[in-house]
């Protein structure tokens, strides 16, 4: 570990050129370096600690919501309705949320249980052979233990879910 910067050494710091704060090239290579392959921290695990809560986040451009099952298990779902791909829940108020049985879109009211199964359908009918089941909420995956893991010099054994393009996980910081 290096250390700490010097006062002689911080007056001579200087910041990043502003064309790469602007540069699309140099996005494009952070979203995949950076951001696309690590973790990214979505909330506290006491935000989900219920049935029904929910917290809505956005990784790399993508629409996500976190829920915690009726059953008790964490999913994550793009949080985009699978009827005319109206995001579901808004992630720019609260952070966090709870419904006690489902999502309901704003758009067309289409309803998604915590599962992501489509539930209901207003204004289809039951003679237009519709399938409910091949509507529903598409899964971001959640891996049973997370590719790496990081340490954390405060707050060991705080556990935080995180998210990571595609993927989202259960950590409990300064795990082994």
């Amino acid at each position: 570990m290096s250390a700490l910067p010097t006062a002689e050494s911080l007056a001579r710091a200087s910041t990043l050129p502003a064309r790469f704060y602007l540069d699309q090239a140099t996005y494009e290579l952070e979203r995949e370096r950076i951001f696309g392959a690590t973790w990214q921290l979505v909330a506290r695990l006491d935000d989900l600690a219920r049935p029904g809560d929910f917290v809505p986040a956005t990784i790399l451009d993508e629409p996500i919501v976190i829920t915690h099952g009726t059953d008790g298990e964490l999913r994550a779902f793009y949080n985009v309705c699978a009827h005319r791909g109206t995001r579901l829940l808004d992630d720019t108020g609260a952070a966090c949320g709870h419904v006690s049985k489902a999502f309901k879109c704003p758009y067309h009211s289409w309803a998604f249980d915590l599962d992501g199964r489509l539930i209901g359908t207003p204004n289809v009918d039951e003679d237009e052979q519709f399938d409910r089941d091949d509507f529903p909420l598409h899964p971001v995956g959640v891996p049973a233990r997370p590719e790496r893991q990081h340490r954390h010099q405060g707050g060991v054994g705080d556990r935080r879910v995180i998210a990571v393009a595609g993927q989202v996980a259960v950590v409990e910081e300064g795990a082994e």
